[in-house]
This record gives structure tokens, C-alpha cells and sequence, in this order.
């Protein structure tokens, strides 16, 4: 059974009017767009401009991508917000690129892999492959493989992750969003709502030291933010 929310869209918290805004993008470093992202989802997210090799490109609303350094994301909120109080991120990892058929006996049991082609493998057979119950076989959908394949197992095929995942291990906030999060707007200027800057780092080497590091061509980043709208001040702010 599932769980009933009477209150969606609401949460309690001691700060006045919070907002919680999120967002997804795919790292493309070499699409046309100059965005080096393409695929950006978040209502409250106008803008997320990353390293580029093609020629920087434009946002929406006018907006030109500077063209960050290797590792670096710049946000532009849709809104001014009055105080930054924290947020979290996570990423997806990208394909491998080498598709394998489920017909023959090409998958590792125990693998974790992503549907990149259903073809002509029916439901019952993605079932045998290890899909879980109830699930609608799709591109994107993933599963533990059960078996090594499935021989007459139809045309569907299958990714493994990139071996070395979105290449990166976390990111961090760059100075203090507070500073930049509510903009005075300029006559002429197209920007409009509050920027963040953000940086992606890797462990190296034996030591572990982070360092400055793109992500992968083909990860899922999510961000999301914990914002006030609010220029009330409480106790303890």
C-alpha cells in the first residue's frame, strides 16, 4: 500500500518561507550548444553552464556560458533567493558504449546492467535475465543479470556502467553563494536570478589527494539546493 501525503509540496522547517530547488543535467563538454551540458530539468533552474570545446553558447534568456575551467559548474537560479543554507548533490554514471546482446552468454551474473535496446526480447525473457517483477522492460531500465544470457532471447541489449563511473567522487560549493544570490538587475543585462558556483573533485593517486576533475561525457549530475526566499532574519541566523 502506498503512503498518503496530506501535505505535498510542504515541509516544516524554523526558517522563513525555505525553498528547495533541484535540478539533473548530462555533462556534454563537446555538444554544439556551448553549454557543455545539454538535457537541463528544474523549474527553478534557468542555467548550468560548464567547460566547453565548442564555441560558448547561450542560455535562454541571453545568458553566455564564460566557459568555466575543467571542473567547474556554474548555476543560475531562476529567482533571488536571500541566504544559501546548505544542499547535496549525487551523480549517474555513463555507459561503457559497448553493447551486448542478452541472446547469447555475453553478461557476467551478478553484473548490474542498463537496457539500451528492448528489440524483439519479450517481457518473460528480461524477466529470466534478472528484471525485477513489475517492471515495463525500457531503455534506461536496470537489473542484476541472473543469467549469462538468454539463448533465442529476442534483439534487446545491454550496458554495463563506465568502468571508471562519472569520474568523480563529490563537489563542493565555491566561496560564498550568499554573496551572489540576489543580484541588483542592470539595464540591459539579461541576468536575472541567483548564481552558484560549484566544483567537482576526484581522489588521485595513492595518497588520495582531491583534485579538480571533469566529470565523464554522458553523467547524470543532480543538485539541489536549500534556499530562503525571506529577508526576515530569526534567532540564530
Amino acid at each position: 500500500m502506498a503512503t498518503t501525503f496530506s501535505n505535498r509540496g510542504h515541509f516544516y522547517a524554523p526558517h522563513v518561507r525555505p525553498v528547495l530547488i533541484d535540478c539533473n543535467f548530462v555533462v556534454d563538454s563537446t555538444n554544439g550548444n556551448g553549454l557543455g551540458i545539454r538535457n537541463l530539468k528544474g523549474q527553478g533552474v534557468t542555467n548550468v553552464f560548464m567547460k566547453t570545446s565548442a564555441t560558448p553558447g547561450k542560455g535562454p534568456n541571453g545568458e553566455l556560458n564564460q566557459n568555466p575551467s575543467t571542473g567547474y559548474i556554474v548555476v543560475q537560479l531562476a529567482d533571488n533567493y536571500q541566504r544559501y543554507y546548505g544542499g547535496f548533490s549525487g551523480q549517474v554514471a555513463p555507459l561503457s558504449g559497448s553493447s551486448l546482446a542478452v541472446n547469447a552468454s555475453a553478461l557476467t551474473v551478478g553484473g548490474i546492467y542498463v537496457i539500451t535496446s528492448v528489440g524483439t526480447t519479450t517481457y518473460a525473457q528480461w524477466l529470466t535475465l534478472g528484471m525485477q517483477s513489475g517492471i515495463t522492460p525500457a531503455v534506461g531500465v536496470t537489473f542484476a543479470a541472473s543469467v549469462t544470457g538468454v539463448s533465442g532471447g529476442g534483439t534487446g541489449t545491454v550496458q554495463a556502467i563506465a568502468a571508471a563511473g562519472s569520474g568523480i567522487d563529490h563537489i563542493e560549493v565555491v566561496g560564498d553563494p550568499n554573496l551572489t544570490l540576489n543580484p541588483v538587475p542592470v539595464s540591459g543585462s539579461p541576468n536575472v536570478g541567483g548564481w552558484i558556483y560549484l566544483a567537482c573533485f576526484a581522489s588521485t593517486g595513492a595518497s588520495g589527494v582531491n583534485a579538480l576533475a571533469a566529470p565523464a561525457n554522458g553523467s547524470v549530475i543532480s543538485l539541489s539546493f536549500y534556499l530562503n526566499q525571506s529577508s526576515v532574519v530569526v534567532a540564530g541566523e
